[in-house]
């Protein structure tokens, strides 16, 4: 996830490390210690080259197009996400491009953590300064449920595998 502010533009370094693996001219990112403990940070860039590549990376989730919508908004953003994918993969080869559909389910995985951390099942805390209306209780126990909702996501994640098996 992004958000953009005043003072630059915060990154999660989950999308950092996967923008560094799978995007070119990334030479003039700054060097970031990722690992499991900290994924879900964000990282603050402020050069204006930084912003700007950033800012035109569609495929990760700006945190000002899902912060006031509900959670069915989230899920029909990923059946969008989802629909573009399946366009490209059922392009010809020479016309699609491998990198585009992993970027684009990429973002469809992004969404879904977006929609998790709506729900309160992903917990992370965001920059300084920026607004949202979860508030979580240390003592309260999170735990994904079986509803609906999810099963309706899982199933249009998992569309495509059980596609392979048939």
């Amino acid at each position: 996830m992004k958000i953009i502010c005043d003072n630059g533009i915060y990154v999660q370094k989950i999308d950092i490390a996967f923008v560094v693996n799978n995007t070119e001219n990334v030479d003039h990112l700054k060097l970031i210690n990722i690992n499991d403990e900290n994924i879900y940070e964000f990282e603050l860039f402020s050069s204006p080259k930084d912003i700007e590549f950033f800012s035109n990376l569609d495929f990760i989730v700006n945190y000002d197009d899902i912060k006031n919508i509900d959670e069915d908004d989230v899920i029909k953003l990923i059946q969008k996400a989802n629909l573009e994918k399946i366009k490209m993969e059922n392009t010809d080869y020479e016309k699609s491009n491998k990198n585009d559909i992993l970027k684009q389910e990429y973002k469809i995985y992004s969404l879904r953590d977006a929609l998790w951390f709506k729900q309160k099942y992903l917990k992370f805390e965001l920059p300084d300064n920026i607004e949202y209306s979860i508030e979580y209780d240390d003592n309260e126990k999170i735990e994904i449920k079986s509803d609906k909702k999810l099963k309706r996501l899982s199933r249009l994640l998992t569309r495509k595998e059980y596609k392979k098996t048939s």
